[in-house]
């Protein structure tokens, strides 16, 4: 560690590197960095930059993150419809967090009376079967399902407790 440098901004200068030759994942954390002000000034057009680099690589988490700060306002100007686009294309390149988060809005987000539980379990699904924690929520108390999905993520290597799910601004680390 250099003289005068902290730890994080250690960090985000190697994803930096790692970014500058084409890890994706790196952006990925680089812009989530960015966002939050961790190891480097917080700055939405950065976060924006690495974000449209994923897209211009065709990552999935690239999609959802532009989903994310369309919806929310950072670095762009607000744009629900437009979020929605991206998220739904996050979603059909099989991105967990896209997946989990049109799984929340028609099994949680709309009116009971409007809620889609069947749409909401697939999306779940598709997100569980690829190992991922996030497909861990229980659609109109089917707690077998919910198990099996458990068990799924688990056999996959990954566990995190159902309740601990938090929709998080990005989720990949």
């Amino acid at each position: 560690m250099t003289p005068g440098n902290t730890d994080e901004e250690n960090i985000s200068g190697l994803y930096q590197l790692a970014a500058d030759k084409g890890h994706w994942k790196a952006m990925h954390n680089l812009s989530r960095r960015y966002l939050d002000g961790i190891g480097v000034p917080t700055d939405s057009g950065k976060a924006l930059d690495l974000t449209e680099k994923l897209i211009e690589m065709n990552v999935p988490i690239g999609y959802y993150n532009m989903a994310v700060l369309l919806e929310r306002g950072r670095g762009v100007y607000q744009d629900r419809k437009a979020a929605w686009q991206y998220l739904h294309k996050a979603a059909s390149m099989g991105e967990p967090n896209a997946l989990v988060r049109l799984g929340k809005h028609y099994g949680y987000d709309l009116p009971r009376e409007d809620q889609e539980d069947d749409k909401a379990a697939a999306y779940y699904a598709c997100a569980a079967q690829q190992n991922s924690t996030l497909g861990l929520h229980v659609v109109d108390e089917n707690y077998p399902k919910a198990a099996y999905y458990y068990l799924l993520a688990a056999g996959g290597g990954t566990i995190v407790p159902p309740y601990l799910y938090e929709e998080s601004f990005f989720m990949v680390n």
